[in-house]
């Protein structure tokens, strides 16, 4: 009877970040002409900018049968396959749907992308076989590395953002969240991109570590569709990737080799090669 009870109580405990340390805090400086990002209110400077390692949590998502379950599949699967199939290079990328003028984009957002390219990059395990069970949203809440500046930036935003007592956001409030990063230039189908290649459900609760890995590859998405150069920056040493993620990503198919991953975990460490 105790094993019934610990695997009921099991099923319905919150999700907690295990292991999470507050990151040291810089301030984000901005001049006094560019205005300030709607998250940055009284922040305090405290100690320099270091690497932080982000701990491996797992977004919740409800209960559904087996047949919804199946349609559901099929249905994000085949969505999926056209938004990879309409990319020139088959990977997950933003598309120009909506022309934005970078003299139309508050010098914030500019600014803001500019450090937060600097500020964090993907990476893989050692152990390749460690991605085989993982989902996307995993993937980007266990591997992304983050300096302190940019992790409180997502933080902050993370707070204002989850739902009121608990510590997660809900699907409802999450192209919002994401969209205060850009100062509302986050088109709806570019988020059904995001939605969709990586799997969001539309009942998912997410949590810190998932929410941050997801906000730095919008920023990477954003970055690479609107500011960066004419060729395809995720096959070049370009700004926005740093030396390490660089060697990290190169020669993928060699070093995944013999690794059994998921169709759309293999497509999103593609779109990061």
């Amino acid at each position: 009877m105790s094993d019934v009870i610990e695997r009921k109580m099991n099923k319905v405990l919150p999700i907690h970040i295990r292991g999470f340390a507050d990151p040291a805090v810089l301030h984000f400086h901005l001049t006094q002409n560019v205005g300030a990002p709607p998250w940055e209110k009284d922040n305090k400077v405290t100690k320099k900018s270091s690497t932080t390692t982000m701990k491996t949590v797992f977004y919740r998502v409800k209960k559904t049968s087996v047949s919804e379950t199946l349609d559901g599949d099929l249905h994000k699967y085949l969505e999926f396959d056209q938004i990879i199939a309409a990319s020139p290079y088959k990977k997950i990328e933003f598309r120009d749907v909506v022309h934005i003028s970078l003299d139309s984009t508050p010098n914030w957002v500019l600014i803001r992308l500019e450090k937060a390219s600097r500020a964090f990059r993907f990476e893989l395990p050692y152990i390749k076989k460690l991605l085989e069970p993982m989902t996307p949203l995993q993937y980007l809440a266990t591997y992304t590395r983050l300096q302190s500046e940019q992790l409180r930036r997502y933080q902050e935003i993370f707070k204002k953002s989850k739902a009121k007592y608990l510590d997660y956001i809900e699907f409802k409030t999450l192209h919002s969240s994401l969209n205060s990063m850009f100062g509302g230039l986050l088109s709806d189908a570019n988020f059904n991109i995001l939605k969709v290649c990586l799997f969001i459900s539309e009942d998912s609760l997410m949590d810190l570590s998932t929410f941050v890995g997801l906000c730095a590859f919008t920023d990477r998405l954003f970055w690479t569709c609107y500011l960066g150069s004419e060729y395809n920056t995720f096959l070049t040493w370009s700004p926005n990737r740093s030396a390490l993620e660089c060697v990290d990503f190169e020669y993928l198919d060699r070093k995944l080799k013999d690794v059994k991953l998921s169709k759309e975990l293999y497509v999103l460490l593609h779109s990061l090669a």
